[in-house]
C-alpha cells in the first residue's frame, strides 16, 4: 500500500536537519519526488550522496542542475 496522505514537503523540512544521515536521505527523496530538484540535490550534494544527486539530475531533465 501507498499512504501520501500527509503534508510531505512540512515532513520533509523537518527531516533535512535531523541528525541522523538516513532521515536527511529520506527528507532528499521526499523533495524529489515533489520535483523540487534544486532541494533535493542540494541535501544530497552536503551529505555527499553523489549517487542520489546524479539520480535527481538524471530525473530532473535540466541542464541547469547537471552543471
Amino acid at each position: 500500500m501507498e499512504y501520501d496522505n500527509f503534508e510531505s514537503l512540512n515532513l520533509a523540512q523537518n527531516l533535512e536537519n535531523h541528525e541522523l544521515l538516513d532521515f536527511r536521505r529520506i527528507a532528499a527523496i521526499i523533495y524529489r519526488k515533489n520535483k523540487k530538484y534544486a532541494k533535493s540535490i542540494e541535501i544530497s550534494k552536503k551529505d555527499e550522496l553523489w549517487k542520489d544527486a546524479i539520480e535527481t539530475v538524471s530525473e530532473s531533465n535540466e541542464m541547469e542542475l547537471a552543471e
